[in-house]
């Protein structure tokens, strides 16, 4: 149903469109005392709002033409409507219910798109009259059926390898220009990107989505060019967490057991045990320390705070906890597909409990290389350098999407490999027989970084050079931390037991 060009290699540059990061000079001048000795400077950490701002897209020149009224458009749209609209499709980027993502138009024709999206021109592309006749024609729809087909500041998301097509609606809430610099950056390919030689000096639309709770499922879509199509969606029924009817449990003949094994809350405070028991300490304390927003746009219903017996406050409802759980464990792409198409928030909760409790080893390793002794690093050491949580989204110059987990820890070791061939003329190479797990590639650098502050190099694996994600190193010896890890998520997996 989906007609997307693809092209050969993935995009393994780390830098994001920008022409200077300037650091915030957060680290206090050394004072100097009367014997004109110096004290050491005060230890600061990174802020993680400074990632989550995004601020290499330059949205200073925000335009608001009725941005505040606009972006929750979207509320309006009811379960079992037909909805047109445009549809970006990713690979491997599956956006959920509250995740924001950056994204940057590519193309001559995406740049049209994104600016028919936000009413800053008259719709050309987003035609529904073609899409509306094909409904008819092939009777996709029941007669009488009551189309929507203006709905503004908004596009669906999908992931186009997904066998059942469902996304997720998302909300543009900050967008910008930019001068378009659309070419191929470093040395690797985009297969997520498909350039054209006019949108080089064209404006290039930046904008920050954040998606909502409404899903939908495909229909009939026709392709518009690089990565849109234009469909007709039908928004799928939200069951959010049902609370046990505690009135209801005492007049019929359930026991309590009985109950419980149908009680979110309870399927959700193992998984809390299971996450500590597993070593995912940081992705546990990084739930609890997350405050509980205002949803303006619905995501998760009504709101609860509940003290755990452990003591922590989780200040989220359930159905927020369980779509964070989804975008923030080290999942294959195929499992998200799975929570995303999953009916219900019980069910959800059944696969990530699941997962968690199959889960035998604590490592995460390259997706290409799972059955070789080696290991990247320990589930352990993810930790959060944003405020989305552990994996977080961003987009580089090209428009390819990377949601990436940040890590605290990489095995840079040596191990010994079957090279087959001769040995490859890699500096990281030291003897026959033997070679790092990792490479890097470049010299670190802090133009467009995600990170403000932060020296960026590109790493990848050094048994099937697959790309892996990049190294980031503090440019201030007083930031903390001084040096992390970004992997690309669909780079890496857990290790098969």
């Amino acid at each position: 149903m989906l007609e997307e060009e693809e092209e050969e290699g993935a995009e393994v540059d780390g830098s994001v469109a920008a022409e200077d990061v300037v650091m915030q000079d957060t680290v206090a001048d050394q004072e100097q005392d009367t014997d004109g000795t110096s004290e050491p400077s005060e230890v600061t950490s990174y802020e993680t709002a400074m990632s989550s701002a995004h601020s290499y897209l330059h949205l200073e020149e925000q335009r608001h033409d009725d941005l505040k009224d606009a972006v929750f458009s979207s509320r309006q749209l009811k379960t079992g409507q037909y909805v047109l609209l445009p549809v970006l499709a990713l690979r491997d980027v599956v956006l959920f219910p509250g995740d924001q993502m950056p994204f940057t138009s590519s193309t001559t024709i995406e740049h049209k798109v994104m600016k028919e999206i936000l009413g800053w021109e008259e719709k050309e592309t987003l035609r529904p009259r073609r899409i509306i006749d094909l409904l008819h024609h092939r009777d996709l729809l029941p007669r009488g059926t009551h189309v929507v087909r203006h709905v503004s500041h908004c596009f669906g998301l999908l992931c186009h390898q997904s066998q059942n097509p469902v996304g997720t609606l998302a909300n543009v809430y900050s967008s910008g220009l930019a001068q378009s610099s659309t070419q191929n950056v470093g040395d690797g390919e985009d297969d997520n990107v498909n350039t054209d030689d006019n949108s080089a000096g064209a404006q290039q639309v930046n904008v920050i989505v954040r998606a909502s709770h409404l899903l939908f499922r495909l229909v009939l879509a026709l392709h518009i060019g690089g990565r849109f199509i234009f469909a007709c969606v039908q928004i799928l029924p939200n069951h959010p967490y049902v609370q046990r009817p505690l009135q209801t449990k005492n007049v019929t003949r359930l026991p309590e057991f009985a109950w419980k094994m149908f009680d979110s809350k309870v399927k959700l405070k193992k998984i809390y045990s299971l996450l500590k028991k597993k070593g995912m300490e940081e992705i546990y304390h990084s739930m609890i320390r997350r405050k509980g927003e205002e949803d303006d746009e619905g995501v998760g219903g009504n709101s609860s705070i509940e003290r755990n017996k452990d003591g922590p406050v989780l200040n989220m409802s359930v159905e927020n906890a369980v779509w964070w759980l989804s975008s923030n464990l080290p999942l294959p792409t195929k499992d998200k597909i799975d929570l995303l198409t999953s009916p219900s928030c019980f069910r959800r909760l059944g696969i990530i409990e699941k997962f968690l409790f199959n889960l035998q080893i604590d490592r995460l390793v390259c997706l290409n290389c799972q059955s070789l002794t080696s290991y990247l690093t320990n589930v352990s050491s993810i930790f959060s350098m944003s405020e989305e949580g552990v994996c977080a989204a961003y987009v580089n110059p090209g428009g390819y999407v990377h949601q990436i987990l940040t890590v605290k820890f990489l095995n840079e070791e040596e191990i010994a490999v079957d090279l087959g061939e001769p040995g490859h003329p890699d500096s990281s190479t030291s003897a026959a027989g033997k070679r790092c797990i990792v490479a890097y590639h470049g010299e670190p650098t802090t133009k467009d970084s995600w990170f403000p502050g932060f020296a960026w190099t590109i790493l990848s694996c050094n048994i099937c050079f697959n790309h892996l994600g990049w190294k980031f190193e503090a440019t201030s010896p007083n930031l903390h931390p001084q040096k992390f890890w970004g992997l690309r998520r669909e780079g890496v997996s857990i290790k098969r037991g």
